[in-house]
């Protein structure tokens, strides 16, 4: 007995590692069922909830070719109370005198005597079986012994393996199907190929293994976060009623819909047994409520395409439904039913299957859309400054053509329709977003206010508003979104229409962003973008905003200083010849940051790579934000050009406002200069506490511009791949507060320190270095200091070679 087991596990085995399909269960079966010479075999299984008491054929084996009549697909307990006992008892269970009813599902295969065999998964959490592999013979007196005797006891040793080759089965079907479904994925690398044809391979390949003539996949198309339409991508069926090209949220009346919903599985066992399970179905999948035309649809297109007569009962029909999900974010649906053949069902192993090429779908697909997410940052970035120079050009044509400007010439420039059209391309280069309005700061007799200056498209926003700073709401927070960021200097977003301060009636927009027009650290207006989908602003699409910010800030800011230059000229001109000099400096000074600027933008639109985009941004609001910085510097040079003196508008000076200072000019000159310097500016913040015991006077702008002008040299002379070093505290004997700046490139001879804070002295080193130096940057912070009773010192203390220190001292007075 012992060599016919081992014959027979030897077969047993040969014939389930040459298996390649599921459906290959059923010649495993035959193996063990032809040992006891039983000539039916059928693997039984619990139905899932909410089915209750109820088995259903996972696979079958007749030596006689022939059908299972639809209606004993699935067996309640009462037609099958041997197997049933076997799988309460978890003891193999044999009859051998049954006399069978008619109509019941023994008498129709003539049987005489059966044996259940109880088989239980490993990973079964409740401990029970739950399958059970039942041998049934025709004639009588065949099995004419117990279920201890040695012909059963070889059966229960050869089915102890089934449900481990079954196991193994499954994993080298789901291995050959993820491995073609990879190979076919691979092709969504390039973003050439046709997605649609990639997944119609895919609805195919999953056709062929589940032998299901349904395969339908939906997935979303939207690169943003938010859940957006469904997309039909590929299907194995040709019906309008089930295949609609979108899904969309909110619909519980049919699988897909359901899934979109709640980002969740769903498997209906037997659709023909919905109706009587409806209330279950609903508790388990939240409100799933399928529809008579979705049920009859499925009824329908199962009889014609497994071509059953209308007078002849259906099949079972099993659905399933699985999420494509990318970490909490549902990115699609697989569906899956209306099986070829028999066993009709979708069991546990298919749903694992559908839910590992989820998995893979997922992957390949998340990886398109970053691709095509990249590509579009990229097709922005080449669009935003292409448009920008356009910009740029056209301000300044205005400012070289005019030989006088008006004094509202920002506000005109902005309604101008050429520079409106020029604005308006620079943000159609973003997809999904529109600007709205632009609304600038002003004044009147109750305080500072918003108001709109210019109107985009078709935006109902009241025109003659005026949002008033110092208005608050309850919580004392800003009234208005636009005034919060007027005050905090920062973007405030708005990505669903629940925010607060979300201004929908004005806008008509899903989501918005409000970016600040700055000049330096000081917030003049706001930009309003709307987005007409939730969610539709992204990272890179709020730093473009805050770039346009900074470049309309530097429009006003220049007009302003081009106005008040122009008409000192003008005025120069006629009260003497001799103030011809200083034109010519005050034209330099103006023309330089729009050069700077202009050069970078060509130089970014020939030579940007693709993951360069953050730093290339970066640089490109360092450069604006430089050029704004050397445009602020124009008025001061003008007064002491025409020996105004300078009058310092005093504040106490504290830790926090100055290490707030310190962080950002050397954040906006690092920002500004050649990545490829590699050139550091750092903030050695251990001197601020020094502020809390000493008393500190200056003015705060003047403070920025002497401060900025010594980092723009810093920069100019530094040797590549170093740092400056920026810190501050009180001097040795405390009397006096200073800011130290400490470079290492060009030194300054001891010999040529008093020389530096000449105008127009450059050393002789100096003069070599190309750019835009003029020699007068010194002169204007050795003047700012002599304001302030204070010094501007140069290499104070001894330092090592290359090395030099420049430093602004204070006067201070100690608290204790």
């Amino acid at each position: 007995m012992a060599n016919l087991n081992t014959e027979s596990l030897s077969d047993l085995v040969t014939t389930a590692l040459a298996q390649n399909e599921l459906s290959g269960l059923s010649a495993i079966i035959e193996v063990i069922a032809r040992s006891v010479n039983a000539p039916i075999a059928i693997l039984w299984q619990v139905a899932p909830a909410p089915i209750e008491d109820t088995l259903f054929i996972v696979a079958e084996w007749f030596e006689k070719r022939q059908k299972v009549p639809t209606h004993f697909h699935t067996l309640h307990r009462q037609s099958a109370t041997i197997t049933y006992k076997a799988l309460t008892t978890g003891q193999c269970q044999a009859n051998n005198e049954i006399y069978a009813q008619d109509g019941t599902f023994l008498a129709e295969f003539g049987i005489q005597s059966l044996l259940s065999i109880p088989l239980m998964m490993e990973k079964n959490k409740d401990g029970k079986n739950n399958h059970a592999l039942t041998l049934y013979w025709t004639r009588e007196g065949q099995l004419s012994r117990s279920e201890n005797d040695a012909e059963s006891q070889k059966a229960q040793f050869l089915a102890s393996f089934l449900l481990d080759f079954y196991r193994t089965l499954t994993d080298k079907v789901s291995y050959a199907l993820l491995e073609q479904c990879n190979k076919t994925l691979e092709q969504l690398s390039s973003t050439s190929v046709d997605c649609k044809q990639v997944f119609k391979e895919i609805c195919g390949l999953i056709s062929n293994k589940l032998q299901a003539h349904d395969v339908t996949i939906y997935l979303c198309e939207t690169t943003s976060k938010g859940n957006g339409d469904y997309c039909l991508q590929a299907s194995t069926l040709n019906e309008p009623v089930a295949v609609k090209p979108k899904r969309v949220l909110g619909n519980k009346t049919n699988l897909i819909d359901w899934v979109v919903t709640e980002g969740r599985c769903v498997r209906i066992f037997d659709l023909q047994l919905y109706e009587k399970y409806k209330m279950a179905y609903a508790q388990k999948y939240s409100g799933l409520a399928l529809g008579e035309d979705t049920l009859n649809w499925w009824k329908n297109t199962s009889r014609r395409l497994l071509d059953i007569p209308i007078d002849k009962e259906l099949p079972p029909i099993s659905v399933l439904a699985v999420p494509i999900m990318s970490g909490d974010r549902l990115l699609g649906v697989i569906r899956c039913g209306l099986t070829k053949r028999s066993p009709y069902y979708f069991s546990d192993q298919e749903k694992q299957l559908l839910v590992l090429v989820a998995n893979q779908i997922s992957q390949a697909w998340s990886h398109r859309l970053n691709l095509r997410n990249i590509e579009e940052e990229n097709r922005t970035l080449t669009s935003f400054v292409s448009n920008l120079a356009s910009l740029n050009t056209y301000v300044h044509n205005i400012i070289k053509n005019h030989e006088k400007l008006d004094q509202n010439v920002f506000i005109e420039t902005l309604r101008n329709d050429t520079f409106t059209s020029a604005l308006v391309r620079l943000q159609q280069s973003i997809n999904n977003v529109n600007i709205a309005a632009i609304r600038l700061v002003a004044e009147d007799e109750n305080g500072q206010y918003l108001y709109f200056a210019h109107i985009f498209g078709d935006v109902t926003a009241p025109i003659g508003k005026r949002f008033y700073l110092h208005e608050t709401k309850a919580d004392n927070q800003p009234a208005k979104a636009g005034v919060l960021v007027v005050k905090t200097g920062e973007p405030y977003i708005m990505k669903d229409k629940s925010d607060s301060y979300y201004p929908l009636q004005s806008f008509d927009a899903e989501s918005m962003v409000i970016a600040p027009i700055k000049i330096g650290s000081e917030v003049i207006g706001v930009i309003d973008v709307r987005s007409d989908i939730p969610n539709g602003l992204s990272s890179s699409v709020v730093s473009i905003m805050e770039a346009i910010g900074l470049q309309l800030g530097l429009y006003n800011d220049l007009f302003d200083k081009v106005v008040k230059l122009k008409q000192s000229v003008h005025d120069l001109k006629t009260e003497q010849k001799n103030q011809t000099q200083t034109y010519e400096d005050f034209a330099h000074q103006l023309k330089t940051p729009m050069q700077q600027l202009n050069s970078r933008v060509r130089s970014l639109i020939n030579t940007y790579e693709d993951d360069s985009l953050p730093r290339e941004l970066a640089y490109l609001r360092g450069s604006a934000a430089k050029a704004q910085r050397v445009s602020l510097g124009i008025r001061l040079f003008a007064d002491l050009t025409k020996g105004k003196p300078l009058r310092p508008d005093l504040i106490v000076l504290t830790a926090d406002w100055l290490r707030k200072v310190l962080i950002e000019c050397a954040v906006d000159q690092e920002n500004a200069v050649d990545p490829s310097d590699n050139l550091r500016f750092g903030v050695n913040k251990d001197g601020l506490p020094s502020l809390n015991r000493a008393t500190v006077q200056a003015d705060g702008n003047l403070l920025i511009q002497a401060l900025n002008n010594l980092l723009d040299n810093a920069a100019k002379y530094s040797y590549p791949n170093n740092t400056v070093e920026i810190s501050c505290g009180l001097s040795s004997r405390r009397k006096n507060f200073y800011i130290s700046v400490v470079n290492t490139g060009l030194p300054i001879d001891n010999e040529d320190r008093e020389q530096c804070k000449k105008r127009y002295w450059r050393g002789h080193q100096h003069q070599l270095v190309v750019g835009e130096g003029s020699g007068i940057g010194l002169w204007i912070v050795d003047n700012i200091m002599r304001a302030h009773n204070g010094e501007l010192l140069i290499n104070p203390n001894p330092l090592p070679k290359n090395c030099t220190e420049v430093r602004l001292q204070f006067p201070a007075t100690l608290r204790y």
